[in-house]
């Protein structure tokens, strides 16, 4: 189960008033929908009709982006500056990886507590520690770039995205550059955009790459320039959040 943070004044926003009530619950239910699926904020367009009951979801949909609070990507509508607000998809999926380390340790400290002999206290006490390395360890992980590498990987992430051939889900691209930035060098990333642009070159565009799918898996294969063999491309590489047949979170 997951949840989304609201503020309490919520319904008095400016924006919100004046996009209407129906509007407003629209937009409250996009958030739930993109927090139960973890799109990181990003609605496809069939799963929207299913949001409410009336029949001017349309209308409703554009008054959202008259305010700023939806951007109209094609496809699928997207929340604006939904991870500044809401959390991400990764980290729902690491509290949730940190929580069932918590309760394996806390599983394993219970059966070594049962032993009485001086070696299963020691062990327990090791345990503990474990647990205490394990938790430093979570939250050095956690620890985010400075303000000052922020600006420096936003910057990059324009050149970047000027680069790559498709321009779709562009705050999810900028969010999994971000993170790519923390461990990988800017010209490497660059470098494989631009020699898997100049492969797409004349192609079909609707069979690239979607660039969040490049950035999560494939963007080595083109860091020295067209692979020997590539990849095989699956329906998900190039619509990476939802089934475009049915709307369909992947999966679901």
């Amino acid at each position: 189960m997951t949840w989304i943070k609201l503020d309490d004044q919520l319904f008095d926003h400016p924006k919100l008033v004046r996009a209407g009530e129906p509007a407003a619950y629209l937009f409250v239910a996009g958030l739930l929908y993109c927090s139960r699926y973890l799109t990181d904020g990003e609605i496809p367009k069939p799963a929207v009709t299913r949001l409410t009951v009336r029949d001017d979801v349309a209308v409703l949909a554009e008054a959202l982006v008259r305010e700023n609070l939806w951007v109209d990507e094609g496809d699928s509508w997207r929340v604006w500056q939904y991870t500044d607000y809401q959390r991400s998809r990764t980290d729902v999926e690491r509290s949730r990886e940190a929580g069932k380390a918590r309760a394996d340790r806390s599983r394993s400290v219970r059966a070594n507590a049962s032993r009485t002999n001086a070696s299963g206290s020691r062990e327990v006490r090791e345990g503990f520690a474990s647990g205490s390395r394990d938790i430093e360890l979570e939250k050095e992980l956690d620890t985010k770039p400075s303000r000052a590498a922020k600006i420096e990987h936003d910057a990059e992430f324009v050149t970047w995205w000027d680069a790559y051939p498709r321009k779709l889900g562009k705050q999810k691209a900028r969010e999994r550059y971000g993170r790519l930035r923390r461990t990988h060098d800017a010209a490497a990333l660059l470098d494989a955009a631009r020699h898997y642009a100049a492969s797409r070159s004349g192609e079909d565009p609707q069979f690239t790459l979607h660039p969040t799918s490049f950035l999560n898996d494939r963007w080595t294969d083109w860091v020295a320039g067209n692979p020997d063999g590539s990849r095989e491309v699956s329906e998900r590489d190039l619509c990476p959040y939802y089934d475009p047949d049915t709307g369909q979170p992947w999966g679901h």
